[in-house]
């Protein structure tokens, strides 16, 4: 994802952490919007999944509620179907005897019904870690997901969190002991799909070059910068 550098602030930069960080509130726009993208990353990522998937023969589920995966479930005929989102809501957790604080459904980022009817769901990670106390919340919801999917009628299943740019597990900032099991590569995901169901080549080359073309917004934004300082000197 490209960095936007013409985004208007709506509140004062000054009010921010960025600014806090540095005191110099271009230097803070910059980091702010940095940082925005990262995080817009993962979504993006996300979506490239699906549209990777899609344009590699695979079904995208119309829907991703509770009833759809049941319904394509139930009517699977050895097709790889794709969920680019699964919402599986608090009654229906409920139903299967299972408990829901604080939310009204678990989400997650992706759920494949591959051809020998086995399904894999997925968190997507666009670095090589992430927050301990937020991967043991992440890790329970999976793991009532695969419970509510065996009350469906589901017989086997699988449940991993994608660090989609750690290249070895060994390298990850993952300190949770409890996530661990659940974590997989890049190349660890694609070799539980169909072979060509994803290309990670096909997604990293269109990522590689928005990298390429940030580094240069970067740049540019800090020569800007520089001058400017100097001029005011």
């Amino acid at each position: 994802m490209l960095i936007d550098l013409t985004k208007v602030d709506k509140v004062s930069i000054k009010q921010s952490a960025y600014f806090r960080l540095c005191g110099d509130e271009h230097l803070a726009y910059l980091i702010r919007r940095c940082h925005a993208t990262v995080i817009s990353n993962g979504s993006e990522l996300e979506r490239m999944i699906s549209e990777n998937a899609a344009n590699n023969g695979c079904i995208i589920a119309d829907g991703n509620k509770c009833e759809d995966f049941i319904n394509y479930y139930n009517n699977h005929n050895g097709e790889t179907i794709y969920f680019d989102k699964l919402n599986v809501s608090k009654p229906s957790l409920i139903t299967a005897g299972l408990s829901l604080e604080s939310k009204n459904k678990i989400s997650v980022d992706g759920v494949w019904i591959l051809p020998d009817k086995s399904v894999l769901v997925c968190e997507y990670k666009d670095g090589d870690g992430f927050d301990t106390k937020k991967s043991d919340a992440e890790i329970k919801s999976l793991q009532k997901i695969l419970k509510w999917m065996e009350y469906q009628g589901v017989q086997k299943s699988k449940a991993i969190m994608v660090l989609w740019n750690c290249p070895e597990l060994d390298a990850s900032s993952v300190k949770s002991k409890e996530a661990k099991p659940y974590l997989a590569t890049a190349d660890d995901f694609i070799s539980l799909l169909p072979p060509g169901s994803v290309r990670a080549d096909e997604i990293n080359a269109k990522r590689y070059k928005d990298r390429e073309q940030n580094l240069n917004v970067i740049v540019k934004y800090l020569k800007d910068y520089i001058k400017i300082q100097e001029e005011n000197l």
